[in-house]
């Protein structure tokens, strides 16, 4: 993926339980846990992120990265 000119957010979402609906992870502050990325980055490490109570001991947790382009313009290379 070339992201061009264009910036992308990316959320972190939980799901608790087998389908459960997803939400977003928030930090011990509230906020979401989110990241920007532009076509100037290289590669990025995230900090460490800590689970919900009520994730702790359950069986079944899932985590996803949900992508958002938030402006500027895809470029994607067509092959011949």
């Amino acid at each position: 993926l070339s992201l061009g000119d264009r910036t992308s957010l990316m959320t972190l979402q939980i799901a608790i339980g087998e389908g459960g609906a997803y939400e977003e992870l928030t930090d011990a502050l509230g906020n979401a846990v989110r990241y920007t990325a532009t076509s100037t980055e290289g590669l990025t490490t995230f900090p460490p992120v800590a689970l919900p109570a009520t994730a702790l001991g359950q069986p079944f947790v899932e985590l996803r990265w949900r992508y958002h382009g938030i402006s500027g313009e895809v470029r994607c290379p067509r092959g011949p």
